[in-house]
């Protein structure tokens, strides 16, 4: 095969392996994205609401109502 035939071919076989490998590794990524998020929400699940900023030991809020501090325009 002459050398600007063969590179005419090489080309898009190359370009084509190379779009399966980044689709492959965007694959990939999505799984581990995807497992790590469902354990995030599993933990998140079994220890409850937590207070932002709180001490250890504070209790929970008996309400979830919004601040009434807040100014209507």
């Amino acid at each position: 095969m002459p050398g600007a035939r063969r590179i005419v071919t090489l080309v898009p076989i190359v370009l084509c392996l190379e779009v399966r490998a980044q689709d492959d590794a965007i694959d990939v990524l999505a799984l581990l994205l995807r497992e790590r998020f469902t354990e995030s929400e599993n933990e998140a699940r079994k220890v409850g609401p937590r207070l932002l900023n709180a001490p250890a030991g504070t209790k929970r809020p008996t309400s979830h109502r919004p601040p009434a501090t807040i100014a209507k325009f």
